[in-house]
């Protein structure tokens, strides 16, 4: 069966916009002629025409990374747009979930886990991979490699050393949502640890 028409469906994946983007890597180009509308000659990273606002001569552009993630900006129009989705949200005129929606059925993605187009991941525990050390022994050696991180500065943000998938030492630093540390993190960002020295 041909790739195109192929249909990927998986009982534990929602339907997001971080993994319908992943899988739209290197195909943007296609997607941006099939489902928006937008011909290949406005992809070749030169400012032109802005086939959104249809108007200028040198006010469009896609961004380097457009492979990747499908953005581009037209200064007329005023609009950064950062991916595919929001490029396809203002040529199309729809809402990004509905993009969304019309991109994953392009590149053949069913909605396997009843998702619902949010721009996160996932809804499993942020922390589920960690294993907190409360001793926090090695971070003097981190604080000393990274001046100027103090043990007061990474006790202040709630910073805790941990291992990450049983693998890594890492200085977890929380990520806080609306409701700040009222709430459980929303996310962790991980920093490597030296073992010592």
């Amino acid at each position: 069966m041909a790739a195109s028409t192929r249909t990927r469906k998986s009982s534990a994946r929602p339907l997001t916009f971080d993994y319908v983007r992943g899988l739209s890597r290197g195909r943007w180009k296609d997607i941006f002629s099939s489902v928006f509308g937008i011909d290949a000659h406005y992809l070749d990273g030169k400012h032109g025409p802005c086939p959104i606002c249809n108007d200028g001569t040198k006010r469009w552009r896609v961004f380097k990374d457009f492979d990747e993630v499908g953005g581009a900006i037209c200064n007329d129009c005023n609009k950064s747009m950062g991916d595919g989705f929001k490029v396809g949200a203002a040529k199309l005129g729809l809402p990004e979930k509905e993009v969304l929606r019309l991109v994953a059925k392009h590149i053949g993605v069913e909605n396997g886990g009843g998702g619902d187009g949010s721009r996160g991941g996932k809804s499993e525990d942020p922390a589920k991979h960690l294993v907190f050390d409360p001793s926090n022994s090695l971070l003097p050696y981190f604080c000393l490699r990274k001046p100027p991180v103090t043990l007061a500065a990474i006790a202040r943000c709630h910073g805790q050393e941990a291992r990450y998938r049983n693998q890594h030492t890492v200085l977890a630093l929380p990520v806080w949502g609306e409701q700040l540390t009222a709430a459980p993190a929303i996310g962790w960002t991980m920093y490597a640890v030296p073992a010592g020295t």
